[in-house]
């Protein structure tokens, strides 16, 4: 086959991998083995994450070379000795649960409204189907970066984290934001635990919180200065710090999760003196929350946005990706700027904003009236939404809220059969009739249906 055809047939065996679900009762982790062609596999690892977490793919895959490498050399393959996750599982359990309840609901008191990122694009639909969307940082953007955290003693995860609470802040119109971060878990003082196959990772919420007068750097320094006071505490599941908090039994705590990875696959390691060689090597994981910033740290900085399709546009992630970029480079730009300071919007989205979206130059027909203009519009979209307003007499009323939603041809019937009245009373063609309503559902439809009966409405 040509390259470009078995490209194409190695992407349709990983989808299909991908799609075959595990039964965690029979095989929770599988290895397909493809010949592409002569001397050239695709080897398809796929496990649940209730196994082991990212870091341990490095070890797997050593450890499968070295048996390989001894197997080709006629030498004795040997089980590897070292010291068992439960281990660490036993390290867990002596943590002092009173003093992780209490710093927990220190660091999240008077947090009571959870974060949920509010640029949806849809809702209301079953979300299970993770697209991506990709940026990245090149090179010289990194080394920039890095000679800033030389000079102002901060770290690259804290500038990401830092930079995703300001956005957050942003786009929820608020100054105290939690979401939630991954850490590797393998900090605890255990020999040999950088060698342990498991899941150590632990998802933590981060709190950012915007003080009037705050410079950007002071932000990045209490950021950082959370990430240190609580390292002690970072083996505390999520569930328990849920009930540590001040949330509703029903609230969800964490919306969207920043993962840093900084374990990218060391091939050069792997191919020792046998024959086989790895030729190049992808992962992708899979969480349950509906928005994920995955960060892989290498030459250039890669930023993958992870997010369900059920709920996100793609055209909103390329924007938030845009901003949150922009947000990282102008933190290390302008460390004594106040965060209120930083502006998400270019120049070109603000000309779109304030200029083309407040053009009043339309064009109109002359030779109709407003009533008859709308009466075309509910023949071509009876159904949709025409009116959102505040009223209890028209319209259904949906749960929560006092808005009401009334369609084109609601709105078309109500105004006819108030114009029938308004006709019975007299009203024709130049006849003033005044209206005395606040803002709301009902004087649109009676300006509507003086118009209809020809008269002029005046409003009072």
């Amino acid at each position: 086959r040509a390259k470009g055809e078995w490209k194409k047939s190695s992407d349709d065996l990983i989808k299909m991998d991908r799609g075959d679900k595990f039964d965690l009762t029979r095989v929770p982790f599988r290895v397909t083995l493809c010949k592409i062609k002569p001397f050239k596999y695709l080897m398809i690892i796929s496990n649940h994450h209730i196994l082991y977490d990212g870091w341990s793919n490095g070890i797997i895959l050593h450890e499968f070379f070295t048996a390989y490498h001894n197997l080709v050399n006629k030498k004795k393959a040997q089980k590897m000795d070292k010291i068992k996750f439960k281990t660490f599982v036993q390290w867990v359990n002596r943590q002092d649960k009173k003093k992780q309840e209490k710093f927990w609901n220190e660091y999240l008191r008077d947090f009571t409204e959870p974060t949920i990122l509010l640029a949806r694009g849809k809702a209301g639909t079953e979300a299970n189907v993770p697209k991506n969307y990709n940026i990245t940082l090149k090179k010289d953007i990194r080394e920039r970066l890095e000679r800033f955290f030389h000079q102002y003693k901060v770290t690259l995860a804290t500038l990401l984290y830092s930079a995703w609470g300001i956005l957050l802040q942003r786009y929820n119109n608020v100054d105290d934001v939690v979401f939630g971060m991954t850490i590797s878990g393998r900090s605890a003082k255990i020999k040999g635990i950088e060698k342990i196959v498991g899941l150590f990772i632990n998802t933590l919420p981060l709190r950012v919180q915007h003080f009037p007068g705050q410079r950007t750097i002071d932000l990045l320094h209490k950021v950082l200065e959370d990430l240190e006071a609580r390292e002690p505490y970072e083996s505390t599941s999520l569930v328990k710090i849920k009930e540590y908090s001040q949330l509703g039994h029903n609230d969800v705590l964490l919306d969207s999760i920043v993962v840093i990875e900084n374990y990218p696959l060391d091939v050069k390691s792997m191919k020792g003196n046998s024959q086989l060689l790895i030729e190049s090597s992808s992962m992708e994981e899979c969480t349950h929350y509906d928005l994920t910033i995955r960060v892989t740290i290498a030459d250039d900085i890669e930023v993958t946005f992870s997010y369900k399709k059920e709920l996100f546009d793609q055209w909103i992630m390329e924007r938030l990706s845009g901003h949150f970029a922009f947000i990282m480079k102008y933190l290390a730009k302008n460390p004594g700027e106040e965060v209120s300071a930083i502006e998400l919007i270019g120049e070109t989205e603000k000309k779109q904003i304030l200029i083309h979206f407040n053009r009043r130059e339309l064009d109109y027909p002359g030779d109709k009236r407003i009533d008859e203009v709308f009466t075309e519009q509910v023949l071509k979209i009876p159904d949709c939404i025409a009116l959102v307003g505040k009223t209890g007499i028209l319209g259904t009323l949906p749960q929560e809220t006092n808005d009401v939603y009334i369609s084109y041809q609601e709105l078309n019937r109500q105004a006819n059969q108030l114009a029938y009245v308004l006709r019975e009373k007299a009203v024709a063609a130049d006849t003033n009739v005044g209206v005395i309503l606040e803002r709301s559902i009902e004087a649109i439809v009676g300006i509507m249906a003086i118009l209809k009966s020809d008269g002029v409405y005046l409003p009072i």
